[in-house]
């Protein structure tokens, strides 16, 4: 495991690391806040994080909006999920079958990250009730979004490249027919690639009461003792974050695909960008399949890119800045 330095955060670590490396000057300005400056004879960089002038900071707020955000790509022509929005003043007015949504949906906060607030697959009123309750805890608006079935994936683009493409999946444990569900969380929480939130590749599996009632959904509680090798999903979002997992699987990805979502970057003046997309099948041209755009992350951490593909964005990005 990397040693922790003082700028704290894994994607500040890699650039700084790697700039080193490259023999490029490094002055760290303020620590705790991730703001650093990279520069060589001719060049000079400031950052927060991976956030620096070649990021629109109009865009960034667009993008961190998840209402302005999908407006934008609805105009532009992109496939995005059905979705109503919904201020806390008219709550208790609000009737889902009035809407064009139906079951299975989604709700999440309007302008908050990371998974927080969100609640994936809702398939009767009461639990959208209290989705509703959790959404609304984050933020005065919410999103009721159209559940797409299919994979979700999460893709970083770099200039006018796809560098990363990851299948994410939701925080899980695999039984052995002998520990709890509980238990399984904290056995796999030893796991050296977890720690506290964004500090390390993978986050501690947090159990808290919206695991609780996914699990009751199932008719599972922490108490129950899965089968051998039965796969049991915790949480129904994928954050990382929030102890989700992440499959490479880059080398697969169609060309035509990769150019959508490079033309995708450059239309919303992100020069490093995470995009989520639910799809089928990434492998096939875009006439021959279909996706749609649920995300996109204005602020990509690098986390997690070494230890699981071999691949480091920071050193990519500072190549195209620098040389």
């Amino acid at each position: 495991m990397r040693e922790p330095l003082s700028y704290r955060w894994i994607t500040s670590q890699l650039l700084v690391e790697e700039a080193k490396r490259k023999g490029l000057q490094v002055e760290i300005l303020c620590d705790n806040k991730n703001f650093f400056k990279i520069k060589n004879a001719s060049k000079e960089f400031f950052f927060k994080s991976n956030d620096f002038w070649g990021n629109s900071s109009l865009w960034k707020k667009i993008a961190d909006d998840k209402e302005l955000c999908d407006i934008f790509l609805r105009e532009n022509g992109f496939s995005v999920p059905k979705s109503y929005y919904l201020n806390s003043k008219d709550r208790k007015k609000f009737d889902v079958s009035q809407t064009n949504l139906e079951f299975p949906l989604v709700v999440k906060p309007v302008d908050w990250a990371h998974g927080n607030g969100v609640t994936a697959n809702i398939v009767s009123d009461q639990r959208l009730q209290q989705a509703m309750d959790l959404a609304f805890s984050f933020a005065d608006t919410i999103i009721i979004q159209k559940f797409i079935e299919g994979d979700e994936h999460r893709i970083l683009v770099i200039g006018d490249e796809v560098v990363l493409w990851y299948r994410r999946t939701p925080a899980s444990v695999y039984g052995d027919g002998k520990h709890t569900i509980k238990q399984l969380i904290t056995i796999e929480n030893k796991n050296p690639l977890r720690g506290k939130w964004y500090k390390s590749p993978l986050s501690y599996i947090l159990v808290n009461k919206d695991m609780e009632k996914f699990l009751s959904l199932k008719g599972l509680s922490l108490s129950s003792i899965p089968n051998k090798w039965e796969r049991i999903q915790l949480i129904s979002v994928s954050n990382v974050g929030q102890g989700g997992t992440m499959e490479w699987i880059t080398d697969i990805i169609n060309d035509e695909i990769k150019n959508e979502c490079i033309t995708i970057a450059k239309k919303v003046w992100l020069f490093v960008v995470w995009l989520d997309i639910i799809t089928m099948d990434i492998s096939k041209p875009l006439k021959d399949t279909w996706w749609t755009i649920i995300e996109i992350n204005a602020w990509p951490t690098f986390q997690g890119s070494i230890e699981f593909t071999w691949i480091n964005p920071a050193k990519i990005l500072l190549e195209k800045l620098f040389w």
